[in-house]
């Protein structure tokens, strides 16, 4: 699926003005619409209990209800809007039990001033490594962050919980990990119909740890979702998507943070190519911090895995606790069908530490 030709809805303190994270004004973008991805509950979704056939063509935004019942899609509302005490605004939703926020920092917010805790109001990170955070400050400065919808969307297919043959990219071991990012190329689809590519930073997922995986990234060609589509999730709950997506071709950014003290996640997007940007948080405190990850996916559908959607080769980066993935023990993840037919080979790091290569071989094996 592409995008379609409605447009993002910018931050706005009034009719016609976009909120940035400085006040330079931008004009308004072409959507990447809102739907979901990976992990949650199995649910149905080819058919709802009444037999309605779901149209997997469709994005879950565009969709009538009765359309995102028949492919197992649960809708959330917007409940309020909170007004920060900077003149930001916090938009509330519940899932499943738990709060969900979406802060907008307010126009004259400019990220390269900003305190640490205004920086984590508004969940934006600290400079990837390797970074002059002077260079992310002022990048940062000129994002635009996206208005939050009036209602989110979940969507019941699912990611592997632990480290799986489904995945490929590094993981980082042996310490305890507060934050995992993710820096890459945007796919560009190149065949393989039917496949499915996410690519997503994430906390916990360790071989033999308690399953507690927080991630967020985005993906290609999961039903319900638009290509580039941005999600976050805590498996095993279901994914959560956003108004907010990648271009292809382009460098898109991905971050996962837990706070210890508060059991807050908080997820944050940043597309390279646009300049705008999102974040959203969540108080959990089911965790896993024994590893970081910066993977490539294949993901599964009713059980399933999908075969792996055809990226040509791209470039990743990875960190975690703000350092180079490769500065901890970490171990190289391959793609394999069965544990026969490579998928996706992971390349060795590169000389910066953190940078690798990720190259499709094959849709899928015997």
């Amino acid at each position: 699926m592409t995008a379609p030709s409605a447009q993002y809805r910018v931050a706005a303190s009034r009719e016609g003005e976009s909120v940035m994270l400085s006040s330079r004004p931008i004009s308004l973008i072409p959507l990447i619409a809102a739907g979901v991805l990976l992990g949650g509950q199995n649910g149905a979704a080819g058919a709802s209990s009444a037999g309605t056939a779901c149209d997997t063509s469709k994005d879950a935004y565009s969709m009538t209800s009765s359309e995102r019942s028949a492919c197992g899609i649960e809708t959330f509302p917007l409940i309020r809007v909170d007004q920060l005490k900077d003149g930001g605004k916090s938009y509330r939703y519940e899932i499943d039990g738990a709060e969900v926020w979406m802060n907008v920092p307010p126009p004259e917010f400019n990220a390269a001033s900003a305190t640490e805790d205004e920086l984590e109001t508004y969940g934006i990170p600290s400079a990837p490594s390797g970074v002059k955070a002077s260079d992310w400050s002022a990048r940062m400065a000129k994002s635009s962050f996206v208005l939050p919808p009036d209602y989110l969307v979940t969507v019941p297919f699912r990611g592997a919980e632990q480290h799986s043959e489904n995945w490929a990219g590094f993981e980082a071991l042996d310490d305890t990990f507060t934050t995992a990012s993710v820096t890459y190329t945007e796919p560009i689809p190149q065949g393989c119909a039917g496949g499915s590519v996410a690519i997503w930073a994430g906390l916990g997922g360790r071989q033999g740890g308690n399953g507690e995986l927080g991630q967020n990234g985005t993906a290609i060609g999961v039903p319900g979702l638009y290509t580039h589509e941005a999600w976050w999730a805590i498996l095993p709950h279901s994914p959560v998507a956003l108004p907010f997506g990648g271009n292809g071709g382009y460098q898109f950014y991905a971050s996962t943070s837990f706070a210890l003290a508060t059991n807050r996640w908080t997820f944050y997007w940043y597309n390279y190519k646009t300049g705008l940007s999102t974040s959203a948080g969540t108080t959990n405190p089911r965790h896993d911090l024994s590893s970081a990850e910066a993977i490539l996916e294949r993901v599964s559908i009713n059980g399933v895995p999908t075969d792996l959607k055809n990226f040509g080769q791209i470039g990743m980066a990875g960190d975690a606790n703000l350092r180079q993935i490769g500065t901890f023990a970490h171990t190289r993840v391959q793609m394999y069908n069965n544990d026969t037919t490579l998928l996706s080979y992971t390349s060795p790091l590169f000389a910066d530490n953190k940078s690798f290569s990720e190259t499709w071989y094959a849709c899928t094996g015997p």
